[in-house]
Order: structure tokens, then sequence, then C-alpha cells
């Protein structure tokens, strides 16, 4: 896939910072000056901006910036404090406890950023796919069906799918006076369609769920008239929406909660930078 001519002048500016950032960390260690100083306090400022994007979310008022301009300004600031904390500890596993629960919160930090980074950008692109997919085949069935799936309406959307679902069971019996399909809708149906499920399953893209009971329907299928063929189609297309509907719980649930560990951890991390810093000062006083 060919790169963008902004994408590739972002990534060579970061590959020019970081060069610069090594080769001003050598000269440091050749002139026997402490090289973790400027490098700690360069770390500090960044993570400081780094914690301001979520301020500048909030604040959409201020003219500093576009949101998109601030955004791509935290992930190559991000990428550039990975670098920073090597040099920081000259790439070698910290000692003391200290220094070895920060290094540890800064690698949740930078890890729960790069997860979010790829969340963000590839999830939303494989929800509208599956809506363009998944919602063409329940139209057929169940008419017609908004994409536009908010997340907080999704409990909504379960008691409604769960509803029709029971009001088929129920006229299956009554008009073809055959357990056939209450009991199926009982032993395999009634769990699916009480809530959330399969959510890593979504998360990974498998297919797994949907398939397995839309193969148990076909084989049901076999044992049927015309009208409880009628309704098992429908039965289906349910079926096809609850998973489309588990598919953004999924999705959606995990854009949302992915920033609950990682702001969270950015603020820890600056309180132990904080002590860090002033331990550092407090030991160093009166030495050369």
């Amino acid at each position: 896939m060919a790169i963008s001519a902004k994408e590739f002048l972002k990534t060579a500016a970061l590959l020019v910072l970081c060069l610069a950032a090594v080769l001003v960390h050598r000269a440091y260690g050749a002139s026997l000056l402490h090289s973790q100083y400027w490098s700690g306090w360069t770390l500090l400022f960044l993570v400081i901006f780094l914690s301001l994007y979520n301020v500048r979310k909030k604040l959409t008022f201020l003219p500093f910036g576009t949101a998109s301009l601030w955004l791509q300004a935290h992930v190559l600031a991000g990428w550039f404090c990975v670098l920073l904390f090597l040099l920081h500890v000259e790439m070698r596993l910290p000692n003391g406890p200290l220094e070895s629960a920060m290094a540890f919160i800064f690698m949740g930090v930078a890890l729960s950023g790069l997860i979010g980074l790829w969340i963000s950008r590839s999830f939303p692109p494989r929800l509208t796919r599956h809506g363009h997919v998944h919602l063409s085949r329940v139209r057929r069935e169940w008419g017609n069906m908004d994409e536009d799936v908010i997340y907080e309406k999704i409990p909504e959307f379960y008691r409604k799918i769960r509803e029709r679902a029971e009001a088929i069971v129920i006229q299956s019996a009554k008009e073809s006076r055959s357990n056939t399909i209450p009991d199926f809708y009982v032993d395999r149906l009634d769990a699916f369609f009480s809530g959330p499920r399969s959510f890593w399953l979504h998360i990974i893209g498998s297919s797994r769920p949907l398939a397995a009971i839309l193969s148990e329907i076909t084989i049901l299928e076999q044992y049927l008239n015309s009208e409880e063929k009628r309704l098992s189609r429908e039965l289906s297309a349910l079926v096809r929406l609850k998973c489309h509907m588990d598919f953004h719980h999924a999705l959606q649930g995990l854009l949302k909660r992915w920033l609950f560990v990682h702001i969270p951890l950015t603020y820890v991390l600056l309180l132990f930078i904080f002590v860090h810093v002033v331990l550092v000062y407090a030991f160093s006083m009166g030495n050369p």
C-alpha cells in the first residue's frame, strides 16, 4: 500500500528528531555531563504535553490548533517519548522499586497508547464494512434497518430484537401446534438473545458465532413445514442483526474503554516522575 506524502514527511521528521536526540545524548556523554538530566527533563515536558491532548479534546472552543493537528502531534511525541525513555535508562533494566514501578507504568502508557492508535484507525472502517455486509441481508427478511448504531442505544436494540424473537416463537407454537421452534429457541437462542455475546471473537473478526447458529437453523428447517420455515428465516435475520449488534458492542466498547486505561496511567506516571525528580535532586545536593 502506497504511503502518502504527508505520512512520509511525518515519518521523516520523527526519524530526524530521533537521530538528533541520539546525537545530543552521545554529546552529553562525551563531555562527561549527566545525560540523564537533559533526557529526563525533556521526557517530563513531553509527558506533560501528551497529557494536555485530553484537555484539548474537552476544551474544543480553545483556538490552539485543530483536533487533527493535536492528534498528529500526540502520536509523534508519543513515539519520541519511547526513544527518550530508552536513552534515559541507557537501554538497561531500571534499579530499585521506584524506578522499576515508573518504568512499568511508562510501558503501560506506551503500550495502551499504541493499542489505542491501532483501535482508533482500524475499528471505524471495520464497523462500516460490517454494516454494509450484514444489514443488506437482514433487510431481505426484516425490512429497513439504520446502519448508524449508537453505542448507548445498543441495549434498547437488544431488547427489541429479543421481544421480536419471542413473538416469533409464540406465533410458531400457536400456528403450527409444534414445539420444534420453541424447543430450539429455549435450548439454543434464549441465552444468545439475552445480552452481548462473543466479545473477543468479534474483536478479532471471527464469524464463528454467527455461522454456528445459522448452520443449526438450516439443519432445523429440514423438519419444518412451509410456514415454520418462513418464521425460521425471520429468526435467522434476527440472529444476523443480533450478531451485528454484538459486533458494535465489542468494537465501540473497546473504542471507548481503552482511554480508561491510557489516561489514568498517564497521570500516575506524572506523579511518579514528580517524586523521581524530587528524590534525584534531594540526593544529589552537595554532590559535585
